[in-house]
């Protein structure tokens, strides 16, 4: 009986009291008759039983010590697959150099505020302290007693909820609020004193006390620990450490600790940490995600339904297939990467990733894409400067009204002919004062056209031959053309004979045309960035809040939605204006055709299924367009970070192939 009841505490989540009444409705399921509670008695047999369990199956019945002389951790269960020294590792394996990340403990932590614990105020016994994954108890309890009052500071732009749970987290009424953990990170198998409850949110006095107890047990040389605010834990983990007990303190000049955020966390976190704690980029992490924690959740709480991540034998050598056949690919594509840079130039960046990875703290990270904002407005004062040095060398302008600043305004009518278009589009005009506020409108954008008009058949000749086609105003035989239908033939819109005659004129829009596919781009970014955390707000903070704030946000939404399909309808135009101009040129390998599928992210979406298949899209990674200048970067410093980034994915596939192959050995 006791053994069907610990298989149905793994598997169905039975507690002991809904397993002894189901016992008593087996037994008198009309209760005619009357007999005392056992209730408590099972209980405490079933923890006996299931200590004497352990403690035989490790075989604690044959050693001369005793029971009593139990080691801390002893009675886990250990990962067969990760290094352990003097069981599964060479006996030179300290002396590997270069292959010693083949014996890296990857190790994941993090904190479950589901499995809470009341204060029912009953001094129970211990039958095994710290003989298990938890941390032995009054030693524990004695480290905290010193950080009642602790302070936890976060510079982090994410605010991870793990440091706002521990400055706020207060739940009366209980005495344990979570529980903390550490597990391997590719098999998911709790670490020997690897658990301990939290009192008070995911304090770090917490944290640090039970992630070093359990490094204490594997005395290896590298230790890559993820965690979704290693940004923040491992600035002071040097620090913190001088705090713990003596015994479990390490010699940091003999042991590496690598500190990095799981590659699903990362992606709510700032760019400064997307660079700097990223597995991507962590020399020797293979293909590691450090993701493997959630899935231990998920068996763990009750409320959930249990998915079950544990794989079996089988999945090494498929795991040892896909890295095989993946390093294969990304070392094709990184040869044909590679064979568009001279020998220096690889050589110099090869010798700044060397440079990072022996020193991330005070050297340059060469995986931070390069920024070189160069704006539309940019762009306008660079044309107005060329307007400048042409005026002052003798030129003379056929209007008063300069070339780039009629160019400039063509574009901003352009886009208050889409801004109008969207506007009719979303509304249906049933109230009088809806139609003449539009009215209204074309009237203002009809007269702007007019006058800018007259300033484009100056610059532009060629184009008066097309105007008395459209007209604003009603005429006797003609269809009126509504301002925002009308076509305002910018020299994109013209044919390649009268472009022909104007060809500084299209010089001009070619700058400003790339220049707006990028501002663009960057609109849609930030209000994806917006529309993301917004999500992410109303997941966390208004579910089951009621109608008027999820209403509210809603329409929040909506207000930001309406903002991206601007910006994609400015994009759109602006790159078919640059497809007329120039087609096939450099331009077109960096601004890619839009197609609704790419205006998502930044991160995962949630329908999405697996991490490993995700793929980013290509707008946030498409490099800014650049100035002309002597002070400005030169196109080398763009193609830098995309290069060292295809080297890293290369290496973390032939690194994946290794350290599976010594998982299985």
């Amino acid at each position: 009986m006791l053994d069907t009841f610990h298989k149905l505490t793994l598997e169905a989540k039975t507690t002991a009291y809904d397993f002894y009444h189901t016992i008593l409705q087996q037994t008198d399921a009309l209760e005619l008759g009357s007999m005392p509670s056992r209730c408590n008695d099972f209980h405490r047999a079933f923890r006996f039983w299931h200590v004497l369990l352990m403690l035989k199956r490790a075989g604690r019945g044959n050693d001369p010590t005793g029971v009593l002389c139990t080691q801390e951790g002893k009675l886990t269960v250990e990962c067969p697959a990760c290094p352990h020294p003097t069981k599964n590792l060479p006996n030179n394996w300290a002396a590997a150099g270069a292959m010693l990340f083949l014996y890296t403990l990857f190790l994941v932590v993090d904190a479950n505020f589901k499995l809470k614990g009341k204060a029912r105020k009953i001094n129970d016994v211990e039958l095994a302290p710290g003989m298990g994954c938890f941390v032995e108890e009054n030693k524990y309890q004695q480290h905290l007693t010193q950080y009642v009052n602790e302070s936890e500071i976060s510079t982090c732009l994410s605010e991870r909820d793990a440091i706002v749970r521990a400055a706020v987290w207060c739940m009366p009424g209980y005495d344990v609020t979570g529980v903390g953990i550490v597990i391997c990170s590719c098999h998911g198998f709790v670490q020997r004193n690897g658990a301990g409850d939290l009192q008070k949110g995911e304090r770090y006095s917490n944290m640090d006390y039970i992630i070093f107890c359990a490094l204490l047990w594997t005395p290896l040389a590298q230790f890559v620990i993820t965690y979704d605010i290693a940004c923040q834990w491992s600035k002071n983990m040097p620090k913190q450490m001088d705090k713990l007990p003596k015994k479990i303190q390490l010699d940091l000049e003999q042991t590496t600790i690598t500190a990095a955020v799981p590659s699903w966390h990362i992606n709510s976190h700032g760019a400064d940490c997307q660079t700097n704690y990223a597995l991507a980029y962590r020399l020797g992490s293979g293909r590691t995600c450090g993701d493997k924690i959630e899935s231990t959740w998920s068996q763990t709480n009750v409320l959930r339904a249990s998915v079950h991540e544990m794989a079996s034998g089988s999945l090494l050598p498929k795991k040892l297939c896909k890295a095989a056949d993946m390093k294969e690919q990304h070392h094709k594509a990184f040869i044909k990467l590679s064979a568009t840079f001279s020998e220096d130039v690889k050589a110099k960046w090869t010798e700044m990733v060397s440079q990072w990875e022996s020193d991330p703290l005070n050297r340059p990270n060469p995986y931070e894409d390069t920024r070189i904002d160069s704006t539309l407005q940019d762009v306008r004062l660079q044309l107005s400067k060329e307007d400048a040095e042409e005026a002052a060398q003798g030129g003379i302008s056929a209007h008063q009204t300069s070339m780039s600043s009629f160019l400039m305004t063509g574009i901003e009518l352009e886009e208050q002919q889409q801004t109008l278009k969207l506007q009719i589009k979303g509304n249906r005009l049933t109230t009088s004062k809806q139609k003449a506020d539009l009215e209204d409108k074309r009237s203002g954008l009809g007269w702007c056209i007019n006058q800018w008009r007259d300033v484009q058949v100056v610059y532009a000749p060629c184009v008066a031959t097309l105007l008395p086609s459209t007209t604003i105003d009603d005429t006797e035989g003609q269809q009126c053309t509504t301002p925002e239908d009308l076509t305002l033939y910018l020299p994109s819109a013209l044919s390649p004979t009268l472009q022909s005659t104007i060809p500084l004129l299209v010089e001009k829009e070619k700058k400003l045309r790339e220049a707006q596919c990028d501002d663009a781009l960057g609109e849609i970014c930030c209000q994806r960035h917006i529309l993301t955390g917004l999500v992410q707000f109303k997941k966390l903070n208004l579910a089951g809040q009621g109608n008027k704030l999820n209403t509210w946000v809603c329409l929040l939404y909506n207000q930001i939605q309406a903002k991206v399909m601007k910006a994609d309808m400015r994009y759109q135009a602006a790159h078919a204006a640059l497809s007329t101009l120039d087609p096939n040129r450099d331009w077109s390998l960096r601004l890619q055709v839009l197609k609704p599928g790419n205006i998502c992210g930044p991160g995962k979406d949630p329908e999405e299924v697996s991490n490993r298949r995700f793929i980013m899209s290509w707008i946030w990674l498409v490099p800014r367009a650049r100035l002309e200048g002597p002070d400005e970067l030169r196109g080398d410093d763009l193609d830098e970070s995309q290069w060292v980034k295809a080297r890293a994915r290369v290496q973390h596939w032939e690194e994946e192939y290794l350290l599976v192959q010594e998982e299985m050995r």
